[in-house]
């Protein structure tokens, strides 16, 4: 793998006279897209591709001030971002760009990546999640591009929600097996992943981004405590 390509975008702020609330203060949420979004693909990355190493961010308010309530003619400022992108290394030597945006148009559930390696690719999106678009660049030249693989019996847990491939199965499904693994890790005894340490190595890359924009330089993960 050389490089990973990874975004979580979503519109539920894009509309300017949307209220503001919690999420918008630094007070109660720190972070803003970065906190509430971003999260998932570092965490999708660590998992897909490895650690990451290093940092290089640039973060952005988009609406600067939202209405107090609905309706409402004041204004009241927004304290963390809306949008942000950061370059990153990986501990592998991949390279790597990670962007999240509370306020992309069009966008409900805009958890994506892809992965390139020197033999092909992969491509995956939330919003097509029965979906896994893989490039092999071994295949005869005019046969080569993008193919689509279907999700179906054949792979990990599908068979216990549905038994037509390509029938595609829902996130509260996914959110079912997610409590299982937590259920029987727990009466097991046994590790389960991700785990507190993986939510601090993400906490730690995004912390990082944010500082990495505020002083304008690529930053060491490992350099923040």
């Amino acid at each position: 793998m050389i490089h990973f390509y990874g975004t979580h975008n979503e519109d539920y702020m894009a509309d300017p006279l949307s209220p503001i609330h919690w999420h918008c203060f630094k007070e109660t949420a720190g972070l803003g897209a970065l906190g509430d979004l971003a999260a998932h693909i570092v965490n999708m990355a660590h998992y897909l591709v490895g650690d990451i190493r290093e940092v290089c961010g640039d973060l952005k308010i988009v609406v600067p001030e939202r209405p107090a309530s609905a309706g409402s003619a004041q204004k009241v400022a927004v304290e963390n971002e809306d949008q942000a992108h950061a370059m990153v290394r990986f501990a592998s030597g991949a390279q790597g760009v990670i962007e999240t945006s509370r306020v992309a148009c069009g966008r409900k559930m805009g958890l994506s990546y892809v992965i390139t390696g020197t033999k092909g690719a992969i491509s995956f999106t939330q919003e097509r999640m029965a979906e896994l678009k893989l490039y092999l660049h071994d295949d005869p030249v005019n046969r080569q591009g993008f193919r689509t693989l279907l999700v179906g019996p054949a792979h990990p847990d599908y068979a216990a929600f549905c038994m037509g491939a390509g029938h595609g199965i829902g996130f509260n499904d996914q959110k079912t097996v997610e409590i299982r693994d937590l259920v029987n890790g727990v009466a097991a005894d046994a590790p389960m992943w991700p785990d507190f340490e993986e939510g601090w190595k993400v906490s730690r890359v995004l912390d990082a981004i944010a500082l990495s924009h505020q002083e304008g330089r690529w930053l060491n993960v490992n350099d923040i405590v």
